[in-house]
Order: C-alpha cells, then structure tokens, then sequence
C-alpha cells in the first residue's frame, strides 16, 4: 500500500512485559506487532512521545531480538525502535533510555488508542476503504477468521 499523506505518525507495538518464543527484531515488528495505530496529520500524541522517546541520552545499544516498539513520523522521516528494556533508538544512529516510569505512561498512552477508530480519518486515509481496511485487519489478525 502506498503511503498516504493524509498520516502523520505510525505505531507498532507489543507490550513491554509480553516475552515472544521468536525474536521480534527492527525487520519484523510491524509484521508482529499487537497493536497498529495510525495517526492523521499533526495529531496532539506526536509530540509527546516525541518528548518521552528523546527524553534521556544513553550509550547503551539497543537489543534488536526484543524490539517491541516502533514509532515512524512519516513528515519528517524519523524512525524510533524501542526494546524491551527501555533502549531507544532513533534513526539508526542515537540512542536514548526510558524509565520503567516512562515505559509504563508510553505503553498506557498506545494502548489507550488501540481500537480506536475516526471514521472521517480512515475514509479519508482509504480511499478503497473497504479493501484496505480488511486486509490491515487480515493481517493484524490472521486467525480471526473474520
């Protein structure tokens, strides 16, 4: 699928306490991922996590078989992968370190917008609304069987 303009920011994410039998690396998240969100263009929850993810610079190295978040701000082209722990990594090259504090508000604040939808959104977003909406869900839920 084509990116869209119409979406500012997108979202995978596992929870951090959930432990994987597969490692969950930068190149499978998105595939993995529990939770999907998409956000339309300058959405308030940008900036914030924006604060948390660069709120502490670290030298401590990401551990890309526990990647359980990814945050991708389409405008601007900045990728965050997030592991396990709380590493932070920001465009391939910065690292950062969360909180258990900070972890904890990220997580909360992402899973308090899964399953939200904004219809007015989604049928500006997918213009071919019906196709694409269920094969995001298909593959967010491949045993469904919805």
């Amino acid at each position: 699928m084509k990116e869209d303009p119409n979406i500012f920011m997108k979202i995978f994410f596992i929870p951090f306490k959930v432990s994987t039998y597969i490692p969950v690396t930068m190149d499978h998240i998105e595939e993995r991922s529990l939770n999907t969100i998409w956000f339309a263009k300058n959405h308030v929850f940008g900036e914030e996590i924006k604060k948390i993810l660069e709120s502490s610079r670290t030298d401590k190295k990401i551990d890309n078989k526990i990647i359980r978040l990814k945050v991708e701000f389409l405008e601007d082209n900045h990728k965050y992968y997030i592991d396990q722990n709380g590493i932070v990594l920001k465009d391939d090259k910065i690292n950062y370190l969360l909180s258990k504090e900070e972890m904890s508000k990220l997580e909360k604040s992402i899973l308090y917008f899964s399953e939200v939808i904004d219809l007015k959104a989604a049928r500006k977003i997918f213009k071919e609304s019906e196709k694409e909406l269920d094969s995001l869900h298909d593959r967010q839920h491949p045993d469904s069987g919805e």
